[in-house]
């Protein structure tokens, strides 16, 4: 017999409200209770699914905000507890829709059949069973995505996003923006959670963990919880704050586990067993945040420098560095080791270099200028001699770079350089952040990301040179 599309349509409309009839559960009160009512695999035993503290805890926070980053140790059921958590919610409401964003095919798959089997042991009707997409009677879904650019670009009306290890997902920049779009029409109650251990301390994962935390510090934050010397709601190894945004940051480590926190060789327990070395171990469990490049710039300096309050005299003569990288143009003044003023512009050309110091000679009295020889820079330093012939105008080969970036790491660590604070991306000249994205490896020196700027930090260590109140220069390396 033939059957028409709109006959088709109608019984898969029947057999939809058929299986919604059919989802008749008794519903926990709690997420706690439900999980309780679970057995998993654990240990290579089916055990009673009962929360540890420090997942009840979480769980607290998710309710309370709506955007949670979470740093975590391996091995704690952090993403266990928030597909039971999505579970939960997708039984009390047919409209719920949750996506979970893993590193590949494997990893969604692989999270698929955890959530599938939780599925069965609440004894949940399903509808719909596929490899990434958890779909149950009353309608409710929870899906599970790989590491793709576009992420859920085509889903609406989302009620909870998960990225999972999200400092491990190549593209989760991309990813982030293509799905919180998803959230708009869910508004308030949707929950954007990010997950991770940590990785390098540069990159989309790191910048979200570390900005708009105020004077606090993410690195002493994880070394003092890992020592159990911080930590929230009397539970060691368990902390957390409300960033200037409203947002939570987490901080897991073993030592909440209640069974981990019993073995003092925890970490190396695990490295023999995983046959990691000792830097991939801390790293792994200990919260610790290991960068193949090399800082720069301390992080200390940095946020002592935002914090001075030297105050330039006003009939000094300042002096500029000007810097011009693929895409900015940027000049910073400085008078006494105080930065007072920073301009970019984007456009790396002659005619808006000079622009720039045209700009900077309008308001003050320039005693020297350093820009780089290399790029055009010769030909920038030729036509600023003739417009600014009682200026000082240096431009250096690319063998003095590492001297400028020597003088300028001198001056922070001996407390002696000012600079504007940097919390607004729209408002404050990003001259803290691009110090703290400076790296060394080998002989290259900058962000070393694509997607990260360092004009601001050369043009700094540029007017440091041409300051005629600059330290000592030093060999770049010396102690």
């Amino acid at each position: 017999m033939l059957v028409t599309r709109s006959v088709y349509k109608q019984y898969q409309k029947a057999q939809a409200k058929s299986a919604r009839a059919d989802f008749d559960l008794p519903i926990p009160d709690t997420w706690q209770e439900f999980c309780s009512n679970i057995y998993m695999r654990s240990g290579g035993q089916m055990r009673q699914f009962v929360p540890y503290k420090y997942q009840i805890l979480l769980e607290k926070l998710i309710r309370k905000y709506n955007n949670i980053t979470v740093v975590k140790s391996r091995q704690l059921g952090t993403t266990q507890m928030l597909i039971a958590l999505f579970l939960y919610e997708a039984i009390k409401n047919p409209a719920y829709v949750a996506s979970a964003f893993m590193r590949n095919d494997d990893d969604a798959i692989a999270i698929n059949q955890r959530i599938r089997r939780l599925v069965e042991q609440a004894d949940i009707p399903l509808a719909t069973e596929e490899d990434k997409l958890i779909r149950l009677a009353n309608g409710a879904e929870i899906r599970t995505h790989n590491s793709s650019k576009e992420g859920n670009r085509s889903a609406d009306s989302v009620c909870a996003l998960l990225f999972d290890e999200a400092a491990f997902q190549r593209n989760i920049k991309s990813i982030y923006a293509a799905s919180t779009a998803s959230t708009i029409l869910t508004g308030d109650s949707a929950k954007i959670i990010v997950v991770s251990t940590p990785s390098a301390k540069s990159g989309w994962y790191w910048d979200l963990l570390t900005e708009n935390n105020g004077d606090r510090d993410i690195e002493e934050i994880c070394k003092t919880v890992g020592e159990g010397n911080l930590y929230s709601d009397d539970l060691p190894g368990f902390y957390w704050f409300e960033d200037e945004l409203g947002g939570c940051k987490v901080f897991i480590h073993w030592k909440c586990h209640p069974v981990y926190s019993q073995w003092p060789d925890f970490v190396d327990r695990m490295a023999k067993k995983y046959k990691l070395d000792s830097a991939d171990a801390e790293r792994e469990f200990n919260l610790v945040f290991h960068d193949p490049a090399i800082e720069v710039f301390s992080a200390e300096s940095v946020i002592d420098a935002e914090n001075a309050f030297n105050e330039p005299e006003e009939a000094s003569k300042c002096s500029v560095g000007l810097y011009l990288s693929e895409i900015y143009s940027t000049a910073i003044v400085l008078i006494d080791n105080v930065v007072v003023k920073s301009i970019s512009e984007k456009n790396p050309s002659a005619n808006t270099a000079i622009g720039l110091i045209s700009r900077i000679s309008d308001e003050y009295s320039i005693s020297s200028i350093v820009t780089k020889r290399a790029d055009g820079g010769e030909e920038i330093a030729r036509r600023l001699r003739i417009q600014h012939p009682q200026t000082r105008i240096i431009d250096i080969p690319k063998s003095e770079y590492a001297n400028t970036i020597a003088s300028l790491s001198v001056l922070l660590d001996e407390r002696k350089i000012n600079i504007p604070k940097y919390k607004s991306p729209l408002h404050d000249p990003p001259i803290a952040k691009h110090l703290r994205d400076f790296r060394r490896r080998d002989n290259k020196l900058g962000s070393l990301q694509k997607d990260k700027r360092d004009d601001c930090a050369w043009a700094l260590a540029f007017a440091v040179m041409a300051s005629e109140n600059g330290s000592k220069r030093l060999p770049f390396g010396s102690g």
